[in-house]
């Protein structure tokens, strides 16, 4: 049978997995492509069987609970199994970005004091042909045999131990390492399934980067526990190789991914299963919401961070709408205080950042979670809106106080500008653009924009108008791995631009145009 080939791990195991591979043992668990045209499926029972030798593999290489593997795997069928290895075992995992220095890597490895193995890659497809351990490997079964008599832990231990380390995307600074148990993932995204159901027959294709939490829980935590099929890819150009074949009902994106996926005709083998996408990172455009919609594509935003795991709201496929994220998913008390200031309690709250010198977790005290982030509420459904950070809030020069973000969302609803950051300056606000320069100009952009931002109070509508220096796409570190901005070093580029402009050119931009 194919659920003797592994441990019986408490619940199923990790995320409930095991019970597909004694319910489904044959069903598609992950999915390929094969020279542009062939699909090739791994099926649960194949999964498990990957999983188990990929867990010998760990314990034989050192590897006890607690124990931190620190790996680039990245997006692919082994990053998965890695994943899983880890959590049989009780290896804290590591996944880190592939894309990062070889120093980067080292730094962040010796931050969080994990260990590396030489040919990772083959312990985590379950191939040991680089394995120092390779002639001591027994048969899967006994593999099975001894992953079931250890390591001794009971089902509390495992939920509450720390299972996975993930650095943040340093959108507010440096990277943090942001320490999640069991218990975090499993019931995060079981909340996230409760909001967004999806079912065995569904088909998800993973586009965002899995060393980040929302392709961890809204991704694989969500299939784990559906039982359907994953396919899994990276960004645009896996969209345009995969889900021609793959046809996925399911889909997480980020705005700049979904604005790409727009631009495709929407009569191809690649949209014609879509039912749901999901948008995350920043707000998706009222216009791209309501383009999707006559696709006939549900549009799901949410909101969380990293430290929540990461979901504290989600939008469901009844109450969707542009502008909201949705209510607080299963499991959250929410305070909001009244400057609107959100902080969180629940079952998703972090055990805490990873403390380089005693190498453990640094819980929040109190339980309570401050997001760092304004929010309001809406009367009639009681969506949450999120208003931006709280310390991104501008305080001009005679008291009032203007929320950059909103403003900022609705700059980036208008087509050609990429990125839109508002700054104060005295008594007004500036914004600066980052926009296609092919396709606009910013004396075109600026009247679009005065009519965008019309109804708003003179308060917070831009003095003047500038471009930024260059793309911040060409700037390091301007911009998150979501595309998102690095917000303190955009505004240390800002204030080193600003020096070099005419004081008087504050006026020239943007005042014509009223």
């Amino acid at each position: 049978m194919a659920s003797d080939l592994i441990p019986p791990l408490p619940e199923s195991g990790p995320l409930g997995w095991l019970r597909w591979v004694d319910e489904r043992p044959e069903h598609p668990a992950l999915l390929a492509v094969q020279d542009q045209r062939t699909i090739a499926a791994t099926s649960w029972a194949d999964l498990a069987r990957q999983v188990a030798v990929c867990a010998e593999g760990l314990w034989l290489s050192g590897f006890r609970p607690g124990d931190r593997w620190v790996h680039t795997l990245g997006n692919s069928p082994a990053g998965v199994v890695a994943m899983l290895a880890s959590f049989s075992v009780g290896v804290v995992e590591v996944p880190l970005d592939p894309a990062l220095s070889s120093v980067e890597q080292q730094r962040l490895t010796e931050r969080v004091g994990g260990r590396r193995i030489p040919g990772y890659e083959s312990l985590a497809s379950g191939s040991f042909a680089l394995s120092a351990h390779a002639t001591a490997l027994p048969s899967v079964s006994a593999v099975v045999e001894r992953l079931r008599n250890g390591p001794a832990q009971s089902e509390v231990d495992r939920s509450a131990a720390p299972a996975l380390i993930l650095f943040t995307s340093g959108s507010l600074g440096t990277p943090k390492p942001v320490t999640l148990s069991l218990g975090n993932l499993s019931s995060n995204a079981a909340a996230k399934l409760a909001a967004v159901p999806q079912t065995v027959a569904d088909v998800r294709l993973v586009l965002l980067p899995i060393w980040h939490a929302y392709a961890r829980t809204c991704d694989l935590g969500t299939w784990l526990l559906s039982g359907c099929s994953l396919g899994i890819g990276l960004g645009w150009e896996s969209w345009q190789r995969l889900a021609p074949l793959l046809r996925p009902t399911l889909i997480n994106t980020v705005p700049s991914l979904a604005m790409r996926l727009l631009g495709e005709p929407h009569a191809t083998p690649s949209w014609n299963r879509l039912r749901l996408i999901g948008c995350g990172g920043a707000a998706l455009s009222t216009e791209a919401f309501e383009r999707f919609r006559r696709r006939g594509v549900v549009v799901i935003q949410g909101y969380g961070l990293t430290e929540a795991s990461p979901v504290i709201c989600s939008a469901t496929p009844e109450n969707s709408r542009a502008g909201h994220v949705g209510r607080p998913v299963d499991g959250w008390e929410t305070r909001i205080d009244p400057e609107g200031h959100l902080s969180v309690r629940g079952p998703g709250v972090m055990l805490g950042y990873w403390n380089q010198q005693s190498h453990r977790a640094e819980t929040p005290t109190s339980g309570w979670l401050e997001t760092g982030d304004l929010v309001q509420v809406d009367a009639t459904d009681g969506q949450f809106r999120i208003i931006g950070r709280a310390d991104d809030r501008i305080t001009l020069s005679n008291g009032k106080k203007v929320d950059p973000g909103p403003i900022e969302r609705r700059v980036l609803s208008i087509a050609g500008i990429r990125h839109a950051v508002l700054v104060g300056r005295d008594r007004h606000v500036v914004l600066w653009i980052d926009f296609d320069s092919q396709r606009t100009c910013v004396e075109e952009l600026s009247e679009r924009i005065a009519t965008c931002l019309a109804d708003l109070p003179s308060w917070q509508r831009p003095r003047a108008i500038h471009p930024m220096p260059q793309p911040l796409a060409d700037i390091p570190e301007a911009l998150t791995a979501k595309g998102t901005i690095i917000r303190e070093r955009v505004l240390a580029l800002i204030n080193e631009a600003d020096r070099h402009r005419p004081v008087a050119s504050d006026r020239s931009d943007f005042e014509s145009v009223h």
